[in-house]
């Protein structure tokens, strides 16, 4: 059986800090959401440089979440990899003579090409690329800050609030409702 929540007013009493004190709705603040670099990243010069440019970036944009750790070491490794496929089909060549003579593409050139798929597809799972970053939703309108028809329920609700419905005090006597005898219409 699990442990019951305890309220705020608990915690106000007793001075420990909350359950409830994140603020899950505030932006990154660097250092509380990012991830540790994991040690094989940031022995390979080019994964720990892929990886700082990454996390930044996605701290810039306030989407930086320790839970995106293996997605960003994912990223990372094969990034280094690619840039370890490139050059080595700078010193080698793309193309590689097969056994009957012919030309073929290398095994470096084949595995850059998979290698670029998987980066493309990783930029836009953590939505680093301008494409995917377009596709991404802008937050709802506050309601506050929506005009109000008029004539609708909430500017009718807002007039009365505003007193628009109150009726004004009658000082004069001309405005005053003429006063009817019921004595006189029933004794009659």
């Amino acid at each position: 059986m699990s442990r019951q929540k305890k309220d705020q007013a608990y915690y106000d009493l007793t001075g420990k800090p909350s359950e409830f004190a994140r603020d899950y709705s505030a932006p990154s603040t660097g250092l509380r959401g990012t991830p540790s670099i994991p040690t094989h990243v940031k022995s390979d010069p080019v994964a720990r440089s892929a990886w700082r440019k990454i996390v930044r970036d996605l701290d810039e944009q306030g989407k930086l979440v320790r839970a995106d750790a293996s997605m960003i070491e994912l990223y990372a490794c094969v990034y280094s990899r690619h840039r370890a496929a490139l050059d080595h089909i700078r010193k080698h060549g793309a193309f590689e003579v097969g056994l009957d003579g012919c030309s073929k593409e290398s095994a470096a050139s084949r595995l850059a090409s998979k290698l670029s798929t998987q980066l493309r597809g990783l930029v836009h799972a953590l939505a680093v690329a301008p494409t995917s970053r377009e596709r991404v939703k802008p937050a709802k309108a506050n309601p506050d800050d929506v005009p109000v028809m008029p004539g609708s329920i909430q500017d009718l609700m807002n007039r009365e609030a505003a007193g628009e419905f109150n009726e004004p005090e009658q000082t004069d006597a001309a405005n005053e409702p003429e006063q009817i005898d019921t004595e006189a219409i029933f004794n009659e």
